[in-house]
C-alpha cells in the first residue's frame, strides 16, 4: 500500500526533519516505523495508530495539551487539602483527619517520580515530584498536630513509613537491570495507588450510614477523578500501560465515590442528621420520660 500524491496530505512538509514527505512515496510500513521512532516530546505529539494514520501539524500538539490539562488538575488535587491543613495548624488538633490517605498519596507519587525518570517521561516526573514535596509537608503538619492520645503512635509510624519508602526506592535502584527497576517501581506505585483509592471507602460507609457528607474530602475526590481521567489519556497517548492502569482504577473508584456523595446530598439534603451520641441522649430522655409517666400514673391510682 503506497501513499500517492492524489490522497490528502498526511504530513506537514514544514515540520521537523523527521517529518515525512509524500513525494517520496514511502510505503505504509516505512511510514509507520518512522513515526514509532519519535519520542513523545517531539512536535508531532501523537502516535500513528492513535490518529488513524494522520499526524497533526506542529501547531496543534494533543499530547502537550493533555499533559498540561492533567498537570493543572493534579495541582488542584495536590493543593486542595491546604485549607484543612491550615485549620489543623491553627487548632493544633488533628480532629477527624486521617494521615493514612496522605501517606498513600506520598508513597505512590514518590515511586512514580522514579518510574518517570527511568522511562524518560518528564510529565510524570514533574507533577509527582510536586506531589511528593507538598504531601510531605501535609504529613509533617498531621504528625505535629496529632491528638494527644494518638501522638505516641502516629508520629513514629509516619517517620518509619517515610524512611521505609525511601529505603525501598534505594534498594530498587540497586537492581542490575533497567527494565526490572522500571517494572518494580511501577508495581509498587500501583499498589499504593490502589490503597489510596480504597482508603476513602471507610468514609463512604460513614456517609451512607449517617446520611451526611460532613468530613468527606469532596474537593480532593473530585480533583482526583478529573486528574485520573486526563492522566489516563496521557498514558494512552504515550503507550504507558503501567501508568494507564492505576489511572483507570482512579476513574472507577473516584467516580463511584462521587456518585454516592451526589446521591446522599440530593436525597437527604433536608433530612436532619442524628449522631450516635444524640441517639444515646435521646434514649435516656425517653426512658426518663416514661419513668415519670409511670410514676405519675401510679400516684393517681393510689389517690
Amino acid at each position: 500500500l503506497k501513499f500517492h500524491s492524489t490522497r490528502p496530505t498526511l504530513f506537514d512538509a514544514s515540520a521537523a526533519p523527521t517529518t515525512m514527505d509524500l513525494s517520496n512515496h514511502l510505503s505504509f510500513t516505512e511510514a509507520f516505523l518512522d513515526v514509532l521512532k519519535r519520542s513523545d516530546s517531539e512536535p508531532v505529539g501523537v502516535s500513528f495508530l492513535q490518529t488513524g494514520g494522520v499526524v497533526t501539524s506542529p501547531g496543534f500538539q494533543p499530547l502537550a495539551v493533555v499533559s498540561a490539562c492533567a498537570t493543572v488538575a493534579s495541582c488542584f488535587m495536590i493543593f486542595s487539602p491546604l485549607a484543612s491543613m491550615f485549620g489543623i495548624a491553627r487548632a493544633r488538633k488533628l480532629g477527624k483527619e486521617s494521615p493514612v490517605p496522605y501517606f498513600m498519596l506520598f508513597a505512590q507519587a514518590f515511586f512514580w517520580v522514579f518510574y518517570g525518570t527511568l522511562t524518560g517521561r518528564p510529565g510524570i516526573v514533574h507533577v509527582n515530584m510536586l506531589c511528593s514535596v507538598m504531601v510531605t509537608g501535609y504529613l509533617f503538619i498531621l504528625g505535629v498536630n496529632a491528638n494527644a492520645e494518638d501522638a505516641h503512635v502516629v508520629r513514629p509510624l509516619l517517620v518509619a513509613g517515610i524512611l521505609a519508602i525511601v529505603g525501598t526506592a534505594a534498594c530498587v535502584l540497586c537492581l542490575p537491570r533497567h527494565h526490572l527497576r522500571v517494572s518494580v517501581f511501577a508495581r509498587l506505585a500501583l499498589v499504593f495507588n490502589i490503597l489510596l483509592y480504597v482508603a476513602p471507602c471507610v468514609q463512604v460507609v460513614d456517609v451512607i450510614r449517617f446520611k451526611s457528607i460532613e468530613g468527606f474530602p469532596v474537593a480532593l475526590t473530585s480533583a482526583s477523578f478529573v486528574s485520573s481521567m486526563l492522566w489516563a489519556q496521557y498514558a494512552w497517548l504515550v503507550g504507558s500501560v503501567d501508568y494507564l492502569l492505576p489511572n483507570v482504577l482512579g476513574v472507577i473508584f473516584n467516580g463511584s465515590q462521587l456518585a454516592i456523595i451526589i446521591y446522599v446530598s440530593v436525597k437527604f439534603a433536608e433530612t436532619p442528621v442524628i449522631e450516635e451520641a444524640d441517639c444515646v441522649t435521646l434514649s435516656k430522655k425517653q426512658a426518663q420520660l416514661r419513668a415519670e409517666q409511670a410514676y405519675g400514673t401510679g400516684g393517681t391510682g393510689e389517690a
